[in-house]
């Protein structure tokens, strides 16, 4: 699949985004465009620039492997609080061990820990545990047990003048040194809705796609028909029952209704659509 129109947009802003550009031989990242910013034509929101990192990281234990993680994200986090049309918003890296309150908000057991810039700059949150004591957890408490891992920026889009958001979901991975592949946040993330912005990334894919269970696919397409009940009864909206009925029949084998829906993402099958319904007596 190739980047939409837009895309030379969204690579320029993956250049901020990417935790590890510049990573050494022991680390390998793959960025990508994901979910509904891969099919901008069709999105209600086409500012938005969302991607999908994979970081597969050669250590010799886990707890190093979750080192260089932490401190790759704490970089770009660092370097990339602010600058010109851009402000980091938040980080998700580590896991609530305990039921707390932080910024008034319940957080519950293995909850994402969501860190500002300040917190990240003073390597350390407040929280509010339930018998209203204050507990203060460090950058390395949640380097253990790394979790959920996001990072969000908002951005001025001076293109269509206004702001957007921007945002970077990780999924990290710890190559041990048997070769064994074990993700750092405790899940693989299935490949099924990205579209890679370099060909160099492919060694990491293949890594990666080899450790699929069988039925990957089948509990994707149960997701998704989930989701596309969502979508139409309980929160309608019909550009996203369309992307994912797209996504089933692809992945279901069912190519003729795949490629009937793909039309419906085509700009130029769009307007011929609305010339012909705007052309009838």
């Amino acid at each position: 699949m190739t980047v939409p129109r837009g895309g030379t947009r969204q690579r320029i802003a993956a250049t901020h985004r990417e935790v590890a550009p510049e990573a050494g031989a022991d680390v390998l990242t793959a960025l990508s465009i994901s979910g509904s910013a891969v099919q901008s034509k069709i999105n209600a929101f086409p500012a938005d620039c969302d991607f999908f990192e994979r970081i597969n990281i050669q250590a010799g234990t886990h707890e190093e492997a979750c080192s260089i993680l932490a401190d790759l994200i704490r970089e770009k986090a660092l370097a990339t609080a602010s600058g010109p049309g851009h402000r980091l918003w938040e980080v998700k890296f580590g896991q609530h061990p305990v039921e707390a309150k932080k910024g008034g908000k319940p957080v519950g057991v293995k909850s994402p820990m969501s860190w500002t810039p300040d917190e990240i700059r003073a390597g350390q949150m407040e929280v509010e545990l339930l018998d209203g004591s204050k507990a203060v957890y460090t950058w390395a408490d949640a380097t253990s047990d790394p979790g959920w891992c996001k990072l969000d920026w908002v951005i001025a889009d001076s293109t269509r003048g206004k702001l957007a958001n921007a945002s970077n979901v990780l999924d990290p991975t710890w190559e041990a040194p048997d070769g064994k592949i074990v993700p750092l946040d405790g899940f693989l993330d299935p490949y099924f809705q990205e579209v890679y912005l370099d060909t160099e990334t492919m060694p990491i894919f293949s890594k990666l796609v080899k450790e699929l269970s069988a039925d990957t696919v089948d509990d994707y397409v149960e997701a998704l028909e989930h989701e596309i009940w969502k979508y139409t009864v309980q929160h309608p909206s019909f550009g996203k029952v369309a992307r994912r009925l797209y996504n089933v029949f692809r992945m279901s084998g069912r190519y003729a209704e795949a490629a009937y829906i793909r039309e419906l993402f085509d700009e130029r099958s769009r307007r011929s659509i609305r010339w012909r319904l705007w052309s009838r007596p």
